[in-house]
């Protein structure tokens, strides 16, 4: 298999996973309290990643001072607040409804890059994606009167929220620079958020014990854990390691498109066309942002051409096989 194949073959499984952890999440969040089946999908995501890193030869012990700063932002942000906004969001917002939320987490990271990251400053064009990103959500959510005050608004509040701390977390991560493999780091960060979910659920007093355990809702809480998070994520790093975040990142905006059309399939879920063009303005205003960086790393080159290493370098030089 070239090397492109695979690139391309690891993008789409990554799209797939990611895509349709919303559909896993919708489908037993509620029964399955949040906090706890979030602490679940890192129990059984980190049990696979540590065979993940076993394989690989990698370090599985911290090495240093900024790893456990990247394990820390990874595991607090990453894994436990993002999960537990998520997940008790989804309990009133469909699958394909919360991917399209999501995907504006995007735009909340040039912004957290400006005031974190020394070398990540936003030019004019960017500032306007920012606000053309904020007018793309306000029409996803469409704040009309009977919309504000049901449920629904709290559920969608919780979803971008989780937007807001991913994007938080994954520059908090690229500032603390690790020393160790990015699969190590995760893997440790699984670790602590798992702890972390387990205690909000302790804390929250969420029935775990009296859960009525279904066929379906089981096959969910498995789906979420072994593919979405023990597979979706050494997919999604070894991608950022080959060609760059920026091409990495473009499946955010292909997620939506997977949610929906799995959850319309198994969940008789519905996407409104106001939905649909709220997501197309998002887009709009991810490609503001990233114009320059888009039009540098992709150029020429296809989506899964030669490595980039965006901004902190040169291209470095690959194998001619794809």
């Amino acid at each position: 298999m070239t090397s492109t194949a695979k690139k391309l073959g690891a993008f789409v499984l990554t799209t797939l996973f990611f895509g349709t952890q919303f559909v896993g999440v919708r489908a037993a969040v509620g029964p399955v309290p949040p906090a706890f089946y979030a602490a679940l999908r890192f129990d059984i995501g980190a049990i696979l990643l540590l065979g993940v890193v076993a394989l690989s030869n990698d370090r599985v012990v911290p090495q240093s001072r900024n790893d456990l700063y990247g394990i820390g932002a990874f595991g607090l942000f990453i894994v436990a607040l993002e999960n537990l906004l998520l997940f008790s969001g989804q309990q009133t917002v469909s699958a394909g409804f919360a991917a399209i939320l999501f995907s504006f987490m995007a735009i909340f990271a040039p912004v957290y890059s400006y005031f974190l990251l020394a070398n990540e400053r936003l030019s004019p064009s960017g500032w306007l994606g920012v606000a053309v990103g904020l007018v793309g959500v306000v029409v996803v959510v469409d704040p009309n009167p009977s919309n504000l005050l049901g449920g629904d608004a709290t559920g969608q509040a919780l979803v971008l929220g989780a937007a807001a701390v991913t994007s938080l977390g994954s520059v908090l991560l690229k500032r603390a620079e690790p020393d160790s493999g990015s699969i190590t780091v995760a893997l440790w960060g699984m670790v602590l958020g798992a702890v972390l979910l387990h205690g909000a659920s302790l804390l929250l007093s969420e029935p775990a014990g009296s859960i009525a355990w279904t066929g379906s809702r089981l096959t969910a809480v498995l789906y979420v854990g072994i593919f979405s998070t023990g597979l979706g994520y050494p997919c999604y790093l070894w991608l950022i390691d080959t060609i760059g975040p920026v091409r990495t990142n473009l499946l955010t905006y292909l997620n939506p498109v997977v949610a929906a059309v799995v959850g319309w399939l198994l969940l008789n879920e519905q996407v409104t066309p106001t939905t649909l063009a709220g997501f197309v303005v998002i887009v709009l205003g991810f490609l503001l942002i990233e114009w320059r960086t888009l039009t540098g790393s992709l150029g020429p080159r296809t989506l899964l051409g030669r490595n980039s290493r965006e901004a902190t370098g040169p291209p470095s030089s690959e194998s001619q096989d794809d």
